[in-house]
């Protein structure tokens, strides 16, 4: 029961800190995705599913935990972005692969154009291209790009 204490107080921490992290402007990225990393790392590797929506859902869940709303599989024109967070001075647009690339990810975002659905917003756009690596259970690579 005391490492699941820790554990629950670790993961409060971690979310409020996940909070504070998509308050900030300009948003510190590089941080964020440290703290996604330590947050993942509290799962036991008994529970990993190795399909991309395990990951997606996990990511997804945890923005609205920390108290944003973050919309999943949204739709455009040219088909669905996995998951895009519209905050009150910025737009995140994420996409997620599994034992890919975070560029194949950018790619798909910008060949795609999922991005044109936010233009009019005159927010800062991100652009966030993330690759989960389902033999480690951890995110191996990512990559923003800002317009």
């Amino acid at each position: 029961m005391t490492s699941f204490a820790r554990s629950q107080s670790e993961c409060n921490k971690l979310l409020f800190e996940i909070s504070a992290n998509l308050y900030t402007h300009p948003w510190n990225y590089a941080q964020f995705f440290e703290l996604m990393a330590n947050l993942l790392a509290l799962i036991t590797y008994d529970l990993y599913v190795k399909h991309e929506r395990y990951f997606h859902t996990l990511f997804y869940l945890t923005i609205k935990l920390a108290g944003f709303q973050i919309g999943a599989e949204v739709h455009t024109q040219q088909g669905r972005t996995d998951a895009a967070l519209e905050a009150k001075d910025k737009v995140i647009i994420f996409e997620f692969k599994l034992n890919q690339s975070s560029q194949a990810a950018i790619d798909q975002i910008m060949q795609k154009k999922y991005y044109e659905l936010y233009q009019k917003s005159n927010k800062p756009i991100y652009l966030v291209g993330i690759n989960f690596n389902g033999g480690e259970r951890s995110i191996d690579g990512w990559e923003v790009k800002e317009l």
